[in-house]
């Protein structure tokens, strides 16, 4: 395996900024005043606008432009708003709100329980799906040209404590907002709007905020268009990179992970620019991701042909990662399964896992052909067995033995 070091450099990235709070707190307000400070007085700003038209009731504060997302409010379609924006060459884009991706119509949650209720099954396959396409939309937007901040609603969290008699009360334990539990960790900065002081943040709540950052959000002071200026100087001053160059090292890797075949087919989509550009990255860590696919999934065929002859499947509490696992045990399960309809329920409950997002392409079609081996079965089965209509009746049996 080849790593290359090389000194830590603070490279130049996109800020991802979280404003949450109660309505009324001056989210949106903010929001824009601290894009433009982020984007400057030329940039151009876009606005996802999720709830019905609020984005236009600050039209006059500063030029931007706004579009609708209406349900269903899908990871999904929140993503294809992001891309939209960079492909229309905005600078910055403002998503208010962003709680809809998680708790609306046809939100991760709602999406959830709608699997629950089509399958009648509760548990974590319900969340597979919702989930998987909640991370994409994360690994999307770390990788965004924009500067982008999220407006998100917020609710109360009630907490028990014991009073002075130490007897139980419930109180108020803040404000949190209503987004996915780790989406305010991926964001360069995530505070808490006051719902006493409208536009400032309340540094009492759940935050994230650079230590370097901290000077631009002083107590008691609102957030405007000089607060976007202090982050812009601090983003200015890290080193540029090319967006262009990173995308397709992150094609690569997404080559890579599929092993050496795959690999050689991204690197020859390149042009040669990229290929003088990609080459160490290419003979580093791109080779090396390769190899060690290419020998998990040697590992993988050995242990398969191994128990092929005494008819024993490797065990899924034995697989190296969780796709493996969950692969394996589909795999196992269509062994034991002899109704057509609960195998397609089966085989669609693995696809709409976050199993099959990360499988390869290999593992995928080992889950395909073990379902359709099995299917082939099962129809055999139904196909040989004796219709009841002719067979003979008891009485005539008797006589024909007679």
């Amino acid at each position: 395996m080849t790593i290359t070091f090389q000194p830590a450099v603070r490279q130049g990235v996109k800020a991802l900024i979280n404003l949450y709070g109660p309505s009324g707190c001056g989210k949106t307000y903010s929001a824009i005043q601290l894009m433009r400070g982020l984007v400057g007085p030329e940039g151009r700003i876009a606005f996802i606008d999720t709830e019905a038209g609020r984005g236009s009731h600050y039209a006059d504060l500063t030029p931007y432009d706004r579009a609708d997302l209406a349900p269903p409010f899908t990871p999904d379609r929140y993503r294809e708003a992001i891309e939209a924006a960079e492909e229309a060459g905005y600078d910055g884009l403002i998503i208010d709100s962003i709680s809809h991706e998680w708790e609306g119509e046809g939100g991760v949650l709602e999406w959830a329980e709608s699997i629950e209720l089509r399958t009648k099954k509760s548990g974590l396959h319900c969340w597979n799906k919702p989930k998987g396409a909640h991370k994409k939309l994360i690994n999307r937007l770390l990788r965004s040209r924009l500067h982008i901040i999220f407006c998100a609603r917020a609710r109360e969290k009630p907490k028990t404590v014991l009073d002075d008699r130490g007897k139980q009360q419930i109180v108020s334990d803040g404000f949190q907002p209503i987004v996915e539990k780790n989406f305010p960790y991926e964001m360069l900065i995530s505070v808490g709007m006051s719902d006493v002081a409208p536009g400032v943040p309340d540094l009492n709540l759940q935050k994230k905020i650079p230590g370097e950052l901290a000077p631009a959000f002083p107590a008691g002071k609102h957030i405007d268009i000089e607060t976007g200026k202090v982050l812009r100087e601090w983003l200015d001053g890290a080193a540029p990179v090319d967006e262009s160059l990173r995308d397709k090292a992150e094609a690569g890797r997404e080559a890579a992970r599929g092993g050496t075949v795959s690999l050689r087919a991204w690197w020859g989509s390149l042009g040669r620019a990229d290929h003088a550009a990609l080459k160490a990255f290419l003979d580093g860590e791109l080779k090396s991701i390769a190899s060690a696919s290419d020998a998990f999934n040697q590992t993988m065929d050995d242990a398969a042909n191994a128990t092929a002859g005494d008819g024993k499947r490797p065990d899924p509490r034995r697989a190296n990662t969780p796709t493996e696992a969950a692969i394996q045990a589909f795999i196992l399960k269509t062994e034991t399964i002899n109704d057509l309809d609960e195998l397609t329920v089966s085989y669609e409950e693995l696809q709409e896992g976050e199993a099959w997002v990360e499988a390869s392409a290999d593992q995928r079609d080992r889950a395909r052909l073990a379902k359709e081996e099995r299917s082939r079965a099962l129809r055999k089965d139904e196909a040989d067995a004796p219709d009841a209509g002719d067979e003979i009746p008891f009485q005539a049996e008797e006589e024909s033995a007679a």
